[in-house]
């Protein structure tokens, strides 16, 4: 399978290199290189010590670059040469491991018009690299490290052969701790902790080693904190004709990466079963996956993944537990049949948008330590929860450039960062998992500052393969944006996000044996979505398209996370009111809000499918 390239894929606006030189160029964060040529251009003439090819030529990781897109008998004439193709970079190249003495075989391939050796300046996040231009003096460098807060970094390796040799001239090198080693899906990946004022010599002779593959600031993930069955049914908080047609959910299993569960909540126990199967592990990635139980009422399995090397389902902070109720709550007092596809009543605050399915809970602790401190991937989660059936998985979390005050850092982008990169493995990994990420509060309008055009969207809400959802307005006034729900486009100027879905003050699960809250924010709005995508996964899989009624001859058993991504895109509903910037689609909105009735046919619809 072929990997996101492990540095930095996106070309830097300050480049301004037009989409027609892409035969030229191989394009990353923080250096561009002009194949035709022969010239890297850094994004400051501070680091051009590790551009120079001539240094690093002998590299057994090298670049392969072709004129146009890449065909298949050249990629098998690469591989018969003995180069590894380890991932792909823009435009049209591949980061492969071969002797450099291969390259005059390579550069005879058909198409091939460069090749040479992986530079480190390419394995610098451009928001490190920017500060490591200051710190050698340049006037157009800038101290995001400091007001981030920031104090660690992720070195990714090319594998884990070269580790053992690399820890130990770490520990040599002038500011850097090593503070754990961890598997991320493309090898192993160090957490290294760094003085502000030493690390600059350090960093840059770990960026000449070979055996690295990327070195990235390691932003802390932060959460991005009862009308919606209506309002993204039909338009009308009052009328769910996908309710009418017996679709709640039933037969779908929803992970969650989240603060926690307060799982004795009406809304999600079995007072008949009791505490779901539970698995306690504090290991981060290495965690494995353990036999739920779907006989619970609601939770098929909670993973407690928060530190903690006992207990049981736990939530500190309140928000996983909120959340988790937008999805899958389901008032016992009118619980969904999933047999006879029917329930007693109506709609409350304790019912989420697919209240028929079950979860696969995976508590990370209300500081998100699983992500943050512990060696947890975004990846890992994704692959438990497939691994336990879930075929959609929410997390209303995130990254962004804004600092502990939520002031914007000035010069921050949020660039395609690691938690993107494993976040849109997982889904080339695992083509059926629909991801669900919150685009993030960093909004323009409302009151709220804006932090500018690649800089507002949150990792890994900015993801490719990924579910963005932004937010828009609570039931009536569900046709206006809110304020700080974040606008794109991203970093490498691809529209973001998808879709939106309610997200102001939103009521559900609380804290409490059978109580609610309200709280607003994308972290709310992407629950309700990710509910959303249960009840049209559940739709195909009941046979209910192309007939608009349900026929097993027509089901799809398994649908990949493309078709319920164009499905929901396909039925959106443009959004006309306040805080839009255009119409759908735009860089505030998406494609509009979730409108499960344009793209669901039944049978009788005058709109089809």
């Amino acid at each position: 399978m072929f990997r996101l390239l492990l540095a930095a894929i996106v070309l830097a606006a300050s480049f301004s290199v037009l989409a027609d030189d892409q035969s030229c160029l191989v394009s990353f964060d923080s250096a561009v290189l002009n194949a035709c040529s022969g010239q890297v251009q850094t994004i400051d003439p501070a680091l051009n010590g590790l551009a120079d090819v001539t240094r690093f030529a002998r590299s057994e990781f090298r670049v392969v670059k072709f004129a146009q897109p890449v065909g298949r008998d050249q990629r098998r004439a690469l591989e018969n040469l003995g180069a590894t193709i380890l991932g792909y970079a823009p435009h049209h190249a591949y980061l492969v491991r071969m002797p450099a003495s291969l390259d005059s075989a390579a550069a005879a391939i058909d198409g091939v018009i460069w090749t040479g050796p992986f530079l480190p300046v390419w394995k610098l996040d451009i928001n490190l690299a920017r500060d490591l231009a200051a710190d050698a003096g340049s006037s157009r460098g800038t101290d995001i490290i400091r007001e981030a807060g920031l104090d660690q970094l992720v070195i990714g390796l090319h594998g884990s052969a070269q580790s053992r040799g690399l820890v130990n001239r770490l520990e040599g090198l002038s500011g850097l701790n090593l503070v754990q080693s961890f598997t991320g899906f493309d090898g192993e990946r160090l957490l290294v902790s760094f003085d502000r004022e030493l690390m600059f010599e350090g960093v840059m002779a770990l960026a000449a080693e070979d055996g690295v593959a990327s070195i990235s600031l390691h932003w802390p993930n932060e959460l991005m904190n009862s009308q919606a069955p209506g309002l993204h049914q039909s338009g009308s908080v009052t009328n769910r004709p996908i309710y009418d047609q017996g679709i709640f959910g039933c037969g779908q299993i929803i992970g969650a990466a989240d603060s926690g569960l307060h799982a004795t909540h009406c809304s999600f126990s079995d007072t008949s079963f009791g505490q779901p199967v539970t698995s306690v592990c504090p290991s981060g990635s290495s965690c494995a996956a353990v036999t739920p139980d779907f006989d619970h009422r609601k939770i098929g399995a909670h993973y407690k993944w928060d530190g903690s090397t006992s207990g049981g389902p736990a939530d500190n902070q309140g928000h996983g537990t909120h959340v988790i109720g937008s999805i899958l709550g389901n008032n016992p007092a009118q619980a969904v049949d999933c047999e006879t596809f029917t329930t007693p009543g109506g709609v409350t605050d304790l019912d989420g948008t697919a209240p028929g399915a079950k979860l696969i809970s995976q508590e990370m602790g209300a500081s998100l330590q699983y992500l943050n401190s512990l060696g947890g991937t975004i990846y890992h989660a994704a692959t438990v929860a497939y691994q336990n059936g879930a075929r959609i998985h929410n997390n209303s979390w995130g990254s962004s450039c804004r600092n502990e005050l939520g002031a914007c850092i000035a010069g921050c982008q949020v660039e395609y960062r690691q938690t993107t990169r494993d976040a849109d493995a997982a889904v080339w990994e695992f083509p059926e998992l629909a991801l669900f990420f919150a685009a993030g509060n960093s909004g323009g309008l409302g009151g709220n500052a804006g932090c500018g055009p690649g800089a507002d969207v949150g990792a890994a809400g900015n993801g490719k393969n990924v579910f963005s959802i932004g937010s828009n307005n609570r039931g009536t006034a569900g046709n206006n944006m809110s304020g700080f729900s974040s606008r794109g486009p991203t970093q490498d100027r691809r529209s973001k996000p998808d879709l939106t879905a309610q997200g102001a003050s939103i009521v559900s699960a609380s804290r409490s044996a059978c109580g609610t809250v309200g709280n607003s924010g994308t972290s709310m709005a992407t629950p309700t979505a990710a509910g959303l995508a249960a009840l049209v996964r559940e739709y195909l899989a009941r046979g209910f398209y192309p007939l608009g009624s349900e026929e097993a001859a027509f089901a799809i058993a398994d649908p990949s996370a493309a078709l319920i991504k164009a499905i929901m895109i396909n039925g959106a509903q443009e959004i006309t009111g306040t805080g839009t910037t255009g119409g759908a689609p735009s860089q505030s909105q998406g494609w509009g809000r979730v409108h499960l009735d344009n793209a669901l046919y039944f049978d009788g619809d005058d709109r089809r499918l």
